[in-house]
């Protein structure tokens, strides 16, 4: 093995070690209970619920159906003035909704 090939051996093997005993930044809980869209929530009702019980729950709350996530899965749009809160809590009073919970905004940090 001639020198260059040597000296370019050692450079490489030293920053291999280096770049092996550092150890990534553990993943930090960074969820912020702000993080959410004033005026969406996102409901779960129960199976064999009907979309006509689903528009009366929404209507109760004066709410639109924004989309369909899935067959038992809505996002609702209500007034963002309104407490998200307070709209879950109503929400989640009724016998047709298995879960109700704020639309939570995720990014990549």
């Amino acid at each position: 093995m001639n020198r260059v090939s040597l000296k370019q051996s050692i450079l490489v093997t030293a920053v291999l070690l280096v770049g092996c005993s550092l150890t990534p930044k553990p993943l930090e809980d960074t969820k912020n209970e702000n993080s959410f869209v004033s005026g969406e929530v996102i409901v779960g009702f129960k199976e064999g619920t009907t979309s006509d019980d689903m528009n009366a729950v929404a209507s109760s709350i004066n709410a639109t159906i924004a989309t369909t996530i899935s067959q038992y899965e809505l996002l609702m749009r209500f007034d963002p003035t309104r407490s998200v809160d307070e709209v879950i809590g109503v929400l989640q009073a009724s016998d047709k909704v298995d879960y109700a919970e704020k639309n939570g905004i995720t990014t990549a940090d």
